[in-house]
């Protein structure tokens, strides 16, 4: 018993181990902890924008986009990124958790359902607050963001293939004047077999999604004319059509005029 004393003090002398202090200990016990809850609210939050934006794109547009059927547009525009990055920040906070003083004492297994189901719950909540919906709004505004993601507004902005998003002004009998999110003028023409959302007349100043035709570079043949259900303007500014919860309202637009270029 006294060799394996001396043994071991022989090993701490060797070592050059020093006491934590209590200062210290508690520091680093309350740095892991806040780790972790930040790292599952980081994944929980990257959840709640896979599930805004999966709920936002016209899934239904598939056809106007080249694709041949529904299955390989989900497979093309779902967000991954967001997953994968869901999956980094919860090995992450498990990592974190075992850190803390009690983190190597539960089962592997038990600590990471625990996280899932918190991170998920987490993830729910911000959905119900509309936290993603600001979170997204704040990444939206950003021109990498949709040469990154495939994006509502990315889906809307190609004229090209029959889909075009802008701010309606200038309307008259036949046609309207419409400025996209990239800034250029459009004038687009429709007829009795236009169908719309609402009269063009009362969307004036407000955006509009259209399903129509290039005709030329800044000409462009309107089918369907609706209302714009993103959560952002192509002004760049909040869509003041949309509460909360996604829900078209009545109030009106937020003046002001930015430009957006992410194409």
């Amino acid at each position: 018993m006294k060799d394996l004393s001396d043994d071991i003090i022989k090993s701490i002398e060797e070592r050059a181990v020093k006491p934590v202090l209590h200062w210290q200990y508690v520091s680093k016990k309350i740095l892991f902890w806040i780790g972790t809850s930040l790292l599952v609210s980081l994944g929980a939050l990257a959840l709640a924008l896979a599930i805004y934006l999966v709920q936002s794109i016209d899934w239904n547009m598939y056809s106007f986009l080249g694709y041949g059927s529904l299955y390989s547009f989900v497979m093309s525009a779902f967000p991954y990124i967001y997953i994968l990055l869901l999956i980094a920040f919860l090995v992450l906070a498990y990592y974190f958790y075992r850190q803390t003083p009690k983190g190597h004492k539960i089962n592997i297994s038990v600590l990471a359902t625990i996280l899932i189901i918190f991170g998920l719950s987490v993830a729910f909540l911000f959905h119900i607050l509309g936290v993603n919906r600001e979170a997204y709004f704040q990444l939206a505004r950003m021109p990498f963001y949709h040469q990154m993601m495939f994006t509502k507004e990315g889906e809307w902005s190609q004229p090209d293939k029959g889909l075009l998003w802008g701010e309606v002004s200038n309307v008259s009998k036949n046609n309207f004047s419409l400025r996209d999110a990239n800034g250029k003028d459009w004038n687009v023409s429709y007829d009795n077999n236009t169908s719309f959302d609402k009269n063009i007349y009362d969307v004036q100043g407000q955006d509009v999604k259209i399903i129509g035709q290039e005709k030329s570079t800044n000409d462009f043949q309107a089918k369907q004319v609706r209302q714009w259900d993103g959560v952002m303007n192509c002004n760049g500014h909040r869509n003041m059509m949309m509460n909360r919860n996604g829900m078209m309202e009545n109030s009106g637009m937020m003046g002001g005029r930015g430009m957006m270029n992410w194409r």
